[in-house]
């Protein structure tokens, strides 16, 4: 099984010479490890700009200038790709969209939305869509918890529901048997549905951000993407970006992508 949590005390136990972490884990990670003079490299990657000058950043502390290079080109050729067709739309042309994370715990689904400069909401906007979201001042610096009734008063053409501790399949099949969640515009028209992931979600502050934009301008306007093959792009992205080439692996993780998106 995949660990995603590690404490203080393990890492300590390492004896290592850098120990990466993100600005979030300050309290649990970099204020323990201070004390004992362990280098810690900080990253923030909340948005696409901070992936790539804190690439740059852990480069230059490596000693490394081509990596970073290579994979700041190799980033901005699939962002190319879906800036300049988006950039054709005006904002007639942008279609509402609500992107939630949601999560159960004792038996109740909460819904939240992400503050509004963190990558979900950069992405949607990037991707071509309108983010209701953004303007309602719910979230200043973590997720916020949105009640059925604030869903309803956007009531957005398109809703996503990122999932990143089960699959979003139960989600969605309990919004389906719900006579209220049928009063939406996305549910009357089967525009609800869950975002992609194969190890792990691409909706987040990780390298498959990129997937995840260019997933949601083919999903949000396919007209504009006649070629785009996602299955394609996940894998020449884990070859470009991690130098996979395998099948026994880009296979499996192809399978899972597939597996989680639900429409």
């Amino acid at each position: 099984m995949l660990r995603t949590e590690v404490g203080a005390e393990e890492i300590i136990a390492q004896e290592p010479d850098l120990v990466l972490t993100k600005s979030s884990n300050y309290d649990s990670v970099v204020a323990l490890l201070e004390p004992f003079g362990i280098p810690v490299f900080v990253m923030d990657l909340e948005t696409p700009q901070a992936w790539k000058s804190e690439i740059v950043e852990l480069g230059r502390l490596l000693d490394d200038a081509e990596t970073p290079r290579r994979i700041i080109e190799a980033f901005e050729i699939r962002e190319q790709a879906v800036d300049t067709v988006i950039a054709s739309l005006d904002e007639s042309q942008r279609p509402g969209v609500l992107m939630m994370q949601a999560a159960a715990s004792d038996g109740v689904t909460a819904f939240s939305v992400s503050p509004k400069d963190w990558i979900q909401t950069s992405i949607t906007l990037r991707a071509g869509g309108k983010p209701e979201w953004m303007d309602a001042n719910l979230a200043a610096n973590s997720w916020r918890k949105v009640s059925f009734e604030q869903i309803a008063a956007w009531n957005p053409a398109n809703i996503f529901l990122i999932s990143y501790k089960s699959p979003a399949s139960a989600f969605l099949q309990a919004i389906d048997a719900s006579p209220q969640w049928q009063q939406l515009a996305a549910t009357r028209t089967g525009s609800i549905g869950s975002t992609p992931a194969d190890v792990m979600n691409y909706f987040q502050s990780d390298s498959r951000w990129i997937l995840a934009l260019q997933w949601l301008a083919a999903e949000l306007h396919p007209t504009l993407f006649p070629d785009f093959d996602m299955e394609v792009e996940i894998r020449s992205f884990y070859t470009d970006f991690y130098g996979i080439q395998s099948e026994e692996i880009l296979g499996p993780l192809v399978d899972a992508y597939r597996s989680s998106v639900i429409r």
